[in-house]
């Protein structure tokens, strides 16, 4: 079974908030809110608009998302695209990974049942 479903992403967000981390140290040493201590040489319009500016930002960001389609196939699909030889050539394998102890019984006996089912099915075609 095929399953596709469509996702929104934002990449842009990550960049615009870098971007706003920026903006917020460059307001902080342009108004000199940082850098002078002194009163009344301070800007603190120029910093009140580069926070504005910072905060906005990211939520800009959203009016460019990417739109993906993901795809997931489960394991049947795979063998029913195969032909009689290939499923046989699987089932020697999950005998070899079974001889080896890389599968444990319940497993080995799930996924045996579900090529020899594709082999049934292949056979009846």
């Amino acid at each position: 079974m095929v399953l596709q479903k469509a996702v929104k992403s934002y990449p842009m967000v990550k960049w615009f908030l870098i971007l706003s981390a920026i903006l917020v140290a460059v307001g902080l040493w342009m108004s000199g809110i940082l850098t002078n201590a002194k009163e009344g040489e301070t800007d603190v319009t120029l910093f009140v608009i580069c926070i504005g500016i910072a905060v906005v930002l990211p939520f800009l960001a959203m009016l460019f998302p990417r739109r993906e389609v993901l795809t997931v196939e489960t394991p049947t699909d795979h063998l029913a695209g195969m032909s009689k030889t290939e499923l046989e050539g699987v089932l020697g394998q999950l005998d070899a990974a079974k001889a080896k102890g890389e599968m444990d019984d319940t497993r080995y006996a799930k996924a045996r049942e579900r090529v020899l089912d594709a082999i049934k099915a292949r056979g009846k075609k």
